[in-house]
């Protein structure tokens, strides 16, 4: 648990922002509407008590399903505040506050998305020659870092159905369970292997497969990984990594000063890997980042978090 979840969770929120992850992350929108939901300054202590993810420091997944348990409890005959809150005010001003905390949450759910516990949703490209889909997939990893893979596949055939994608009239696209089960079973495992058993459950040929993760979350006191620049605890530093395979990447780069690639790693024929991590930190660890990059060859971007009160 943490002592002080609204500035920890608004700190969160602007490294998010300054960052500005694409859409091959998770929704920024979404994102920040779930920290926004679980900071005591909006829902009080409904959503306590607050937990981190051991490890990463991120919104433990329980404090998170708390989030999405109370927005599947809006209905529209909860909204707005109690006209009996000021007669409870007078007396019982604890209760008051609780009251007060559920009718400004129920107002915030009922218009805003929150991030999912696992997604899939899957588009149909072209259908002909041979099918094209697009695939989204989100996922809240057991770690707490949030999970987006992304894929573009194409059929091996025309036929139209491969594997758990079948082809519904011109523009729509029925989609097996096995296929979300299948990303969250290997959501983890190395790109290329994941690359390979996309390619086979689905029977496609893959032109294009992105994985991102926001978090880990590093504040002063938290555990660090060993491999950690030196004094790297002292300031507030979040994570985004990215790693692409596709064939419009001519060059395989990497430029993660964290995470060395695996061992034996080798691309597929017609395709690059691309690697990369970001970061936003406070002023004050900001240039240790720099020269942690440095050490390993390459640059590595830095946005400047500042945090709110």
């Amino acid at each position: 648990m943490i002592d002080r979840p609204g500035p920890y969770l608004r700190a969160l929120r602007a490294g998010l922002q300054a960052l500005a992850p694409h859409n091959d992350y998770v929704p920024l929108d979404q994102a920040d509407a779930t920290l926004r939901a679980l900071d005591p300054a909006l829902s009080g202590e409904l959503l306590g008590p607050a937990e981190v993810a051991a490890g990463t420091n991120m919104p433990a997944f329980g404090w998170l399903t708390r989030a999405r348990a109370a927005q599947r409890l809006v209905t529209t005959s909860v909204q707005g505040p109690s006209p009996e809150l000021a007669r409870v005010q007078q007396l019982d001003a604890e209760l008051a506050q609780r009251l007060a905390a559920r009718a400004r949450l129920g107002d915030f759910l009922a218009t805003h998305p929150l991030l999912p516990a696992t997604a899939l949703s899957v588009e149909l490209v072209r259908p002909d020659p041979v099918p094209v889909y697009a695939l989204t997939y989100d996922r809240v990893a057991p770690d707490g870092r949030w999970c987006r893979i992304k894929a573009l596949v194409a059929g091996d055939d025309r036929s139209r159905r491969h594997g758990p994608l079948a082809v519904d009239g011109r523009t729509g696209v029925q989609v097996e369970p096995g296929l979300q089960h299948l990303l969250t079973r290997h959501s983890s495992t190395p790109l290329l292997a994941l690359r390979e058993q996309l390619g086979v459950a689905c029977r496609v040929r893959v032109q294009r497969l992105s994985r991102t993760w926001i978090g880990p979350y590093w504040t002063p006191g938290c555990a660090l990984p060993p491999q950690a620049p030196a004094g790297i605890e002292r300031g507030l530093v979040v994570h985004l990594s990215s790693e692409v395979v596709a064939t419009d990447v001519a060059h395989s780069t990497h430029r993660d000063p964290w995470l060395p690639p695996p061992p034996g790693e080798t691309c597929p024929a017609g395709q690059g890997l691309f690697r990369d991590r970001r970061f936003a930190a406070t002023a004050n660890v900001a240039p240790i980042l720099h020269a942690w990059g440095q050490e390993a060859g390459f640059e590595v971007p830095v946005a400047l978090l500042t945090p709110r009160r």
